[in-house]
């Protein structure tokens, strides 16, 4: 009875540690939850930018539009028919099927004939009459003539326009820097944009020009001065402005540049790379994004964490999904709900609301019907200002089938140590009865 017992607890502390290993090496994240502010009743928020003034646009229950503060007062009554955000102190107002700009204490200051409008961006807004889109200035006056089919935003003095299904380039004096030429166009960044001619990708500068020729079957967007580029039957590299390579192609995949740092995939791992092109630190996980705030998320095993710009693990892989931190925050997922947390893995909110989105110094939360707004603490903190995450132990990956075959082993080996124990017992049983024979006879 004695030895079952121990065989027992053998096997038992066996199976208790092969299983708990893995737990051994993840931490609980500390919460530091933020206040909600609960909208009325039906009352429903419509950010689609980050927010300029402390102003949020509303639809209430009787589909009026207005504005809210981050307290959940409203400060300009819901009586529009749609509403936008405000841009450059101005936010347009639609009424009556027609659409003004009102400035952040409601008043009118500038009205217009155009049926749809957008946000004001480097002093031009585009504007549709109901057939075509062009742009118009704080004045109200045409600046880019309303003659094409859809607009993007100003960005570095220019803006795409498109007619009939091909793309080109106007300038902030109205004027078209290119020709409609291009099947696709990318946004400008870093004062460059990608286009697309005869399905190969070149890009163009802020002046129209096409500064490197179409020759590319996939590209990226400038960043720190680089663009991602794969020809034609090599793999990805970089190229600086001119069109020079500075980093070989030889990737399966490649990123964009943020914080100094780009991923790329080669071999079939991801690792991160410096603008000289040298490996900064290798990756053993699945998939990793682009860094921000000093962090960037990792998947591993069907989990997402972060790492910091040195490699190490600051944020354990606690998450189904996660996003690319901003304004010091990075929303994330489990068993279809988001919470949100800060740089140093610290809870702001928890996994408990069916949406959630931040915009700059404004956050929204929906949980069921009831919508509601945090201010984000960090907005406009500077990178070195930001909570620190500590590195964390990696997690011990131990397949499934290493587990299965401990407990087997262990198993094994208590059947064995029994075995031996039981023999032992009985030799031990034996030796005492032959002593007891003895000592019979010689009475």
């Amino acid at each position: 009875m004695k030895y079952s017992k121990i065989l027992l607890r053998v096997i038992a502390y066996a199976m208790a540690l092969t299983m708990a290993l893995p737990m051994l090496f993840s931490a609980s994240a500390a919460e530091n939850t933020l206040e909600i502010t609960w909208l009325p009743e039906g009352m429903v928020p419509g950010v689609t930018k980050v927010l300029e003034e402390d102003l949020i646009p509303v639809k209430d229950a009787n589909e009026k539009c207005g504005f809210v503060n981050a307290k959940g007062e409203i400060v300009i009554p819901c009586q529009y028919e749609l509403v936008g955000c405000f841009s450059e102190g101005l936010a347009m107002v639609k009424k009556d099927g027609k659409c003004s700009y009102i400035n952040p204490q409601g008043e009118v200051v500038l009205t217009t004939e155009f049926e749809n409008a957008g946000c004001f961006y480097e002093g031009l807004a585009w504007v549709y009459d109901g057939y075509y889109c062009g742009f118009i200035n704080t004045k109200g006056e045409v600046v880019v003539p309303v003659k094409y089919d859809a607009t993007g935003d100003f960005t570095d003095g220019i803006a795409w326009v498109m007619s009939s299904q091909l793309y080109g380039f106007v300038n902030a004096k109205g004027e078209q820097i290119t020709e409609l030429e291009f099947a696709e166009v990318g946004p400008v960044q870093d004062g460059m944009a990608w286009v697309c001619r005869d399905k190969k990708y070149g890009f163009i500068d802020t002046t129209g020009k096409q500064v490197i020729e179409s020759k590319y079957i996939t590209i990226s967007n400038f960043s720190e001065g680089l663009a991602a580029v794969m020809p034609e039957g090599e793999g990805y590299g970089y190229i600086d402005k001119t069109g020079n390579v500075v980093i070989p192609f030889q990737f399966q995949s490649a990123q964009e540049f943020s914080d100094g740092l780009a991923s790329v995939k080669k071999d079939n791992q991801y690792g991160f790379i410096d603008v000289t092109g040298n490996m900064v630190f290798d990756l053993k996980y699945m998939a990793a994004s682009m860094f921000s705030n000093g962090l960037t998320h990792v998947y591993r095993k069907y989990k997402f964490g972060f790492v910091n710009t040195q490699g190490k693990l600051v944020i354990p892989f606690d998450y189904t999904s996660a996003f690319t931190f901003a304004d010091g925050v990075s929303r994330v997922w489990n068993d279809s709900k988001y919470g949100l947390i800060n740089t140093a893995g610290e809870i702001l909110l928890p996994l408990e609301y069916d949406d959630l989105a931040v915009y700059g110094p404004t956050g929204l939360v929906r949980q069921g019907d009831r919508c509601g707004i945090f201010t984000n603490p960090y907005y406009n903190v500077p990178d070195e200002q930001l909570p620190v995450a500590q590195p964390v132990r990696e997690p011990i990956d131990i397949p499934w089938r290493w587990i299965i075959g401990g407990l087997f082993i262990a198993i094994f080996a208590g059947v064995v140590i029994w075995q031996v124990l039981d023999r032992s017992r009985a030799n031990k049983a034996k030796a005492q009865q032959k002593a007891s024979n003895k000592t019979k006879k010689k009475k």
